[in-house]
């Protein structure tokens, strides 16, 4: 009987087990075995335990799933290390595509890294100085100190009897980094100078013996250590000033000189092309000569750096910089050229002066009456205090206007009206350096005055206003009685007042 019931079990289990191979997957069971073998793959399967080798031999199932959970989109059910298999396979590959990326990510900061090194070598290299021993004439400035850069511009000439050897332009700025201000000083290139050979030439001459010998001369005319050098020629400047965008000048006079070039200029606001530009610093054509051309050139390069350094000038980015990176050469890197650019930006014209050396030309034009050139000799009273205000970060524009006017012997009394502490003394010391001479110093008798009075009695006006204009601050207004002072002008100091250098 108990026989009887196990036959009946046993063909029940091996029929629910052919039912089951028909709508379930075993994951047992090898895709290359037919359906309807008795047993499977039992045969080659072997097992230590004896119920697990029965049940196989028996086909029975126990690792299905079936067709419809696995539709549903519901988890696989497995059971055993199946699914513990998969989750290391799957972590194994995030685990390489992690590393996959951080290797890429490696080679692009390697790539960014040498593409801005080459760039910055590429531009560094249009920058730089050929064939010049500038470096050795150049001298680094002190910590916080204002630092010198000469500009030297070789612009050819309209016609084949203005084209000369040697720069066309020198102007040398003054860099103060620190306060945010820039001055420009005009330099006359056919100022006298003496060279190597002994004898008198034009300071354009200098270049011949090269670059050094140039800055040099500049260096010991002007008494500062020069730090930096920049060359331009006649197609650099038109491509830098037309890459800017022009340069806006206000002209205070016409520009009408053939042998300068075609464009014709008129006084009052203008905005110059490469082509204007070109026309305006080589006319000498002018009220003053070649000293007016020194002013021409000096306020042309104030405006067109001013320009060049602005939040959108062609300096403020290193994309812009390389485009006008050809336009001249420098000492000056492109690092520092962008982080002066930074230091600089925003820079406000009341920031930036302008002037050049006052003096004429003396000398015969014609070699057939002397052998020795015609050369621009500063006029030395004058000189001495357009330098003075320069190398000292002042108004030398000022301090060119006032120089125009003989002050030397002007009987001067100076008194503090505004309980400034060392006005007087300070102002004192400047008038005495124009030449003036003091009568005395002290307070006025009421410290209420707001603005600085520089009072003249009759025949020193113009006197009285050279002395304002130096100042940079003050009116100049003609004694009717009230004042009461001994020699020709009274200094009454205001709240006006502001150091003099």
């Amino acid at each position: 009987m108990a026989d009887s019931r196990r036959s009946v079990n046993a063909r029940k289990l091996r029929e629910t087990a052919r039912k089951a191979n028909s709508s379930l997957v075993g994951s047992h069971i090898s895709p290359s075995v037919q359906r309807g073998g008795r047993t499977m793959n039992a045969g080659s399967v072997s097992f230590a335990n004896g119920r697990k080798q029965s049940r196989a031999s028996h086909g029975e199932v126990r690792n299905v799933v079936s067709h419809a959970h696995r539709q549903s989109g519901a988890p696989a059910l497995h059971v055993g290390g199946h699914n513990f298999a998969q989750d290391i396979h799957r972590r194994t590959r995030v685990r390489r595509i992690a590393g996959i990326a951080a290797v890429a990510v490696l080679l692009v900061v390697l790539a960014v890294s040498v593409g801005v090194f080459v760039y910055f070598g590429s531009v560094g290299s249009k920058l730089a100085l050929r064939d010049s021993d500038a470096a050795s004439a150049l001298k680094a400035p002190q910590e916080k100190a204002a630092s010198y850069v000469l500009i030297s511009a070789d612009l050819g000439g309209a016609t084949a009897s203005s084209d000369f050897e040697g720069p066309d332009a020198l102007v040398l700025m003054r860099v103060d980094s620190q306060n945010k201000t820039m001055s420009f000083l005009g330099i006359p290139a056919e100022t006298g100078a003496t060279l190597s050979d002994g004898n008198l030439h034009q300071l354009r001459d200098a270049a011949g013996e090269g670059d050094a010998a140039l800055i040099g001369k500049v260096s010991d005319l002007v008494g500062v250590d020069i730090a930096h050098f920049v060359k331009i020629d006649r197609a650099g400047l038109v491509k830098l000033v037309d890459a800017a965008g022009g340069v806006d000048l206000d002209l205070s006079e016409e520009v009408d000189d053939p042998a300068a070039g075609s464009d014709y200029l008129a006084a009052g606001p203008q905005k110059l092309s490469g082509s204007a530009a070109l026309t305006l610093l080589r006319a000498t054509n002018l009220s003053k000569g070649v000293q007016s051309q020194a002013q021409n050139q000096a306020a042309f390069f104030s405006q067109l750096v001013v320009k060049l350094f602005s939040a959108q000038g062609t300096l403020s980015s290193a994309s812009l910089l390389d485009k006008v990176s050809s336009c001249f050469q420098t000492d000056i890197s492109s690092n520092d050229l962008l982080a002066a650019g930074e230091a600089l930006v925003g820079i406000s014209g009341d920031s930036v002066s302008s002037a050049a050396i006052p003096g004429s030309l003396t000398g015969s034009s014609s070699s057939l009456v002397s052998s020795a050139p015609r050369v621009f000799t500063p006029s030395k009273s004058e000189w001495a205090q357009v330098q003075a205000a320069f190398v000292e970060g002042g108004d030398a524009a000022s301090a060119a206007k006032a120089g125009a006017v003989d002050v030397s012997g002007l009987k001067v009394e100076v008194q503090n009206g505004a309980a400034v502490t060392g006005a007087a003394a300070s102002t004192t010391q400047l008038l005495s350096q124009m030449g003036c001479e003091i009568t005395a110093t002290g307070n006025a008798e009421q410290q209420v005055f707001e603005e600085t009075l520089v009072v003249y009695s009759t025949g020193h006006e113009d006197q009285a206003k050279a002395i304002v204009e130096r100042m940079g601050f003050g009116r100049a207004v003609k004694d009717v009685g009230y004042y009461t002072y001994t020699g020709d002008v009274l200094v009454v100091i205001g709240g006006d007042y502001k150091p003099v250098s």
